[in-house]
């Protein structure tokens, strides 16, 4: 999986494989000094349904992760992206996480 510095390759395979329509980002500032929580809801189309790619996800963990309304396994969470397997037609990713400030 790709790290915090995305490849200019990454991102274009990437971009072959999906097409992002909205991200719709809720932040709870309120969980302390040093962290903060992050829901994230993305709505984007697959290009290549069964595929599978990543999403850049700098943080300190994951609370949750859904695709369309089924947990993901994010047990390979390194703190920088997380796996997305098996893409739809037509995708909602939800994600929470505890993130750092930088």
């Amino acid at each position: 999986m790709p790290g915090i510095n995305l490849t200019r390759a990454e991102a274009i395979e990437r971009a072959s494989l999906l097409k992002v329509h909205s991200y719709e980002i809720d932040l709870d500032l309120t969980s302390g000094e040093e962290t903060f929580i992050s829901n994230t809801v993305i709505k984007f189309t697959g290009l290549m349904p069964g595929a599978s790619t990543f999403i850049d996800a700098v943080g300190k963990s994951v609370i949750s992760a859904t695709l369309n309304g089924t947990p993901m396994e994010v047990f390979d969470y390194d703190g920088q992206s997380i796996h997305i397997p098996a893409i739809a037609a037509e995708n909602v990713l939800v994600l929470s996480i505890e993130e750092i400030y930088s």
